[in-house]
């Protein structure tokens, strides 16, 4: 797990150079960050499917012999696309040229997750109940590095209820209803120079703010509630399945620089640099800013369906089972994985 977090998130996600000067306007760091904001939140709903992703459509009863039950831990990324990457490295950084993996070129920034899960087989009626927690154990966050500041949480459950059993060629169905809840957030130090910004065209013109290499940082919530049908076939110790899966979520997220925060009211060569006022301050929050002394962003909030087909396959060794699964977001033609493994009576 400490080796995933650090080799996604660190080298994969954001291997980029150090750059140069920055110099933008507020109206273009804006749109590349909203542009940015929009995209994540777009997306964040499939993020939070990450965790119960069981190649069963349905595990059984609990008032059986023997009782039905498992827990395991799956780990998932879903993706980004990359044009919102490149839109925020022109448009709110004027970086063109950063270095950015083909990888995340071709697939999008990847997002990745980490859950423990468990499920319990019902009663009387056939129908599973499921449980998840996703986090960024301490060690995992201690390894990554003092220049990126993670933060994660994802808590979910689901019920499931059997539609139809396997008979032969005809698979096993199940729908499903569950909610998810997601927050986190990653600033990311050393990757940005010095950057000033002009502020052309609002009340503090002709001035500039200024941020001395400052992190880039996001920050994400969402509530998401899902709803999900799933077919599967048990072939000896494999087991395939399909699915399709409609989610509607309501999220928020962040982005911006963060750093001490200056502003020169004559521009470039004028007064030495000072703090914002209050009611600067407000100026700013009043075009859609999030600002105070440290820092400068743009939050996004977004609600609204999306919807996903995603297939599995699973390998089933006594009690040990294994799925590995993909997805792909209808909505944002995005792709999700997921690796889980549990053990399940």
């Amino acid at each position: 797990m400490k080796k995933l977090v650090a080799a996604i998130i660190v080298l994969t996600l954001f291997s980029l150079p150090a750059f140069s000067q920055t110099n933008t306007d507020l109206d273009s760091f804006k749109a590349g960050l909203q542009g940015f904001a929009d995209d994540m939140a777009s997306v964040l709903p499939m993020n939070s499917a990450v965790g119960l992703n069981w190649s069963d459509p349905y595990i059984g009863q609990f008032l059986a012999l023997p009782p039905h039950f498992g827990v395991g831990v799956t780990t998932g990324v879903t993706t980004i696309p990359y044009k919102t990457v490149e839109s925020v490295l022109e448009k709110a950084f004027n970086e063109a040229n950063a270095d950015i993996p083909d990888v995340v070129k071709k697939f999008g920034l990847p997002l990745p997750a980490v859950a423990l899960d468990a499920r319990i087989g019902g009663f009387i009626w056939p129908f599973d109940v499921g449980v998840k927690a996703g986090f960024i154990p301490k060690f995992a966050e201690k390894a990554i590095g003092d220049d990126v500041k993670l933060d994660y949480l994802l808590l979910g459950g689901d019920i499931r209820y059997q539609l139809m059993k396997q008979r032969l060629i005809l698979p096993e169905i199940s729908l499903g209803v569950g909610y998810n809840y997601l927050k986190g957030s990653v600033a990311f130090g050393g990757i940005l120079d010095n950057t000033a910004i002009d502020l052309s065209g609002t009340p503090l013109a002709p001035g500039e703010l200024f941020l001395t290499s400052p992190d880039f940082y996001i920050e994400w919530e969402s509530h998401v509630v899902d709803l999900k049908a799933q077919a599967g076939w048990k072939l000896l110790i494999l087991q395939p399945s399909v699915g399709i899966g409609a989610s509607r979520g309501s999220s928020s997220v962040s982005g911006g620089a963060q750093s001490t925060l200056l502003y020169d009211p004559d521009g470039p060569g004028g007064t030495p640099p000072g703090a914002l006022t209050p009611l600067q301050k407000q100026q700013l929050k009043t075009l859609g800013y999030d600002v105070d002394d440290f820092g400068i962003g743009v939050t996004s909030e977004v609600s609204g369906w999306s919807y996903r087909v995603f297939a599995g396959l699973g390998i089933n060794i006594l009690l040990l089972k294994v799925d590995v699964g993909l997805q792909y977001n209808l909505n944002g033609r995005n792709y999700g994985a997921t690796v889980g493994a549990r053990l399940q009576l």
